[in-house]
């Protein structure tokens, strides 16, 4: 037994180790270089997934440059209690750079999303919601249908039992005016664009109560 053990810890950590080779192949500039050292250094994979690789106690992490602008997640990584009181996240002992390196390196994982082409190809409907969800990445914070998602935050499978598709478009068109100090980004959606995803979390429920 103690030897299965033995193997089994072998095997955990040689896993982990060739997901740390992965994620550091991934830069391909020198800022983003150092980006991947502190991503290592300071185990932002304990509780962040990233390029396939890490947990999921916080945010996946792959699209955050899609969702957030720079400048807040320069703040957010410089005094994240004083953003979102009650976090979970630390307060980290940053020099100088290293904010701006740690940036760098995640927009080597993020993929540009191009709302507006996704509605033209498919319309407001609700398949173009669904790859609107998927392609903001909206699961790093949200359960929505059966797809894997956290659900720390609202979970959007449901939100037709507990809103109407005019609230949502209100909500997902300006979130901070709705509730002040929200945590939900502005995405500065366009009008097709709130109008696919309100189509596809209010559209009926497949078998079994979920949305797909």
């Amino acid at each position: 037994m103690a030897a299965r053990a033995v193997r089994s810890w072998a095997v955990a950590l040689s896993l982990l180790w060739m997901s740390g080779v992965a994620l550091v192949a991934k830069a391909e500039s020198p800022g983003a270089s150092q980006g991947a050292a502190l991503w290592q250094k300071f185990g932002c994979a304990n509780c962040h997934r990233l390029g396939g690789a890490g947990e999921t106690v916080g945010p996946e992490l792959d699209q955050v440059t899609q969702r957030r602008p720079r400048d807040w997640i320069f703040r957010w990584l410089g005094d994240p209690a004083s953003m979102k009181p009650g976090t979970l996240m630390p307060k980290l002992p940053w020099q100088a750079g290293e904010r701006e390196a740690l940036i760098v390196y995640l927009r080597q994982f993020a993929v540009p999303v191009d709302g507006p082409a996704i509605v033209m190809e498919k319309g407001r409907t609700p398949e173009a919601g669904e790859a609107l969800v998927k392609a903001y990445g909206c699961r790093a914070c949200h359960q929505v249908g059966t797809a894997a998602g956290r659900p720390l935050y609202p979970d959007l499978t449901i939100v037709r039992l507990r809103r109407t598709p005019a609230w949502e478009k209100s909500w997902l068109a300006n979130p901070d005016a709705i509730k002040p100090g929200t945590f939900m980004p502005d995405f500065h959606f366009s009008e097709g664009e709130i109008d696919a995803i309100a189509a596809y979390l209010f559209r009926p429920p497949v078998k079994g109560g979920k949305t797909r």
